[in-house]
């Protein structure tokens, strides 16, 4: 369309509609430059609040520390938690040599177990400050002196709190529809059938003596969490 002088003429409906479009542009533009705000985290998406329930419940799971945890107990302001799979394998101790090897040495207490510095050490550096927060020390078979935050159940917590052989079956948290596997428990007992050995939860719930504690065994920590 031209004008009287003979010059093209855009409709004024035409001019509008390049209007928005360029302001259509120009605030698609602005979003992928300016920084959003409310919305990022230093933190790479982890959580920093608690969520962990304060009045959690007996068979009730709770996920913290990246797994998921069954309650075994709750006792005094505090809940009895333990891994609901078994995490890892690892051995009971590194350096305590069983009995048929040529140098058989007694069994350490649990504070010199290999188990027990990876438990409080390299796996709870895992968790968020405000789940360590309601972490309790625990003292453990008699000692007042030494407390830990994360152990292995004995195997009399383990009669206890999982009285029957079902409730006792774990599988491995990276194959949690595989078979069941075995799990090892904190030993307290020096007079053993098998005394240079721990104990274990097999594949079908029994308590097994017996073991070799140089070879790796499923690990099941517990710990107590302080609630309402």
């Amino acid at each position: 369309m031209k004008d009287r002088e003979g010059n093209s003429r855009t409709s004024p409906m035409k001019r509008i509609r390049r209007v928005v479009v360029k302001t259509i542009i120009l605030i698609a533009i602005a979003s992928l430059i300016m920084p959003v705000t409310g919305c990022s985290s230093s933190n790479n998406g982890k959580k920093t609040t608690d969520e962990i329930p304060r009045r959690p419940g007996v068979g009730d799971i709770i996920t913290m520390g990246g797994y998921e945890w069954l309650v075994l107990s709750i006792e005094d302001h505090r809940a009895l938690l333990i891994t609901k799979d078994v995490i890892d394998y690892r051995p009971y101790d590194e350096e305590w040599k069983p009995l048929y090897s040529n140098t058989p040495t007694p069994p350490p207490p649990w504070k010199e177990t290999s188990i027990c510095r990876w438990l409080n050490r390299e796996f709870l550096s895992t968790f968020a400050d405000y789940e360590l927060a309601r972490i309790t020390d625990s003292y453990l078979d008699g000692d007042e002196v030494n407390s830990f935050r994360v152990f292995l159940l004995s195997a009399e917590a383990v009669e206890k709190y999982l009285p029957t052989t079902g409730s006792r079956v774990a599988h491995m948290v990276t194959f949690p529809q595989g078979p069941p596997v075995s799990w090892m428990l904190r030993r307290i007992d020096r007079a053993a059938t098998v005394p240079y050995s721990f104990t274990e939860v097999d594949e079908q719930g029994n308590l097994s003596m017996g073991l070799n504690p140089n070879l790796s065994g499923g690990v099941r920590p517990a710990l107590w969490l302080q609630v309402d």
